[in-house]
């Protein structure tokens, strides 16, 4: 072999190791990367636990039937209410209501 041929291989060689090198280091640094958020993740997850473990000692009443499937109808009746003397009765309230605020419009 001629001393610039070796020479060459020589550089193509090493060029490809340095390639290798940094694309296990890359990988390692991904991987590092990749268990710092999951960590990350884990921890905070551990601190909302406790957090709501502390803040609220039983869930909700509304947090337990919630694979049911929900009857809009149903929450929306409870919440103008059970009668339809009450249902009529808020429903003209809100009609004042927006004719009391739509006055300022007409003059």
């Amino acid at each position: 072999k001629d001393w610039s041929e070796a020479r060459y291989s020589t550089r193509a060689e090493t060029a490809s190791l340095q390639v290798e090198r940094w694309t296990k280091n890359i990988s390692r640094l991904y991987a590092r990367r990749i268990l710092e958020l999951a960590a990350a993740s884990a921890a905070s997850m551990a601190y909302k636990t406790r957090l709501q473990e502390k803040v609220m000692q039983r869930p909700p009443t509304s947090w337990q039937d919630w694979a049911r499937p929900k009857d809009w109808s149903e929450d929306l009746r409870d919440e103008i209410g059970a009668t339809f003397i009450s249902r009529w009765a808020a429903a003209v309230a809100r009609i004042t209501n927006l004719a009391i605020l739509a006055t300022p419009l007409v003059v």
